[in-house]
């Protein structure tokens, strides 16, 4: 009988862990209000996720730069800039933020969330 030790064979090794819970992000289109350098205009938010989202600017932000961007649903919240991509750029919030509020029509007042 032969063993991983007798053939010289390495044993195989574990399968790599695989991602619980599907999607990370969620794909979107959302305007959003974006303070940086302190200018403020719009973006236009294509995926979100507790950690932060995809969008694109008016102008290309640099990698590093830190921006306040408001979405509906969520309060003002800090981001620094991850990555570019011309005007489009990855943002990594400070802190998680609770996104499943992006997707309610209601606010937990009950207005129409906008």
């Amino acid at each position: 009988m032969l063993t991983h030790e007798s053939d010289g064979l390495e044993p195989p090794s574990p399968a790599p862990e695989r991602r619980e819970g599907g999607k990370r992000h969620q794909s979107v289109l959302l305007v959003g209000r974006v303070l940086h350098g302190g200018a403020e205009s719009a973006c236009l938010v294509h995926d979100i996720s507790k950690n932060g989202l995809m969008a694109r600017f008016p102008e290309a932000p640099a990698v590093g730069d830190e921006m306040v961007v408001e979405v509906r649903g969520l309060p003002p919240t800090t981001g620094t800039v991850r990555w570019v991509n011309g005007r489009k750029a990855g943002l990594q919030f400070t802190a998680p933020q609770p996104v499943e509020q992006v997707f309610q029509l209601k606010r937990q007042d009950g207005l129409v969330a906008r």
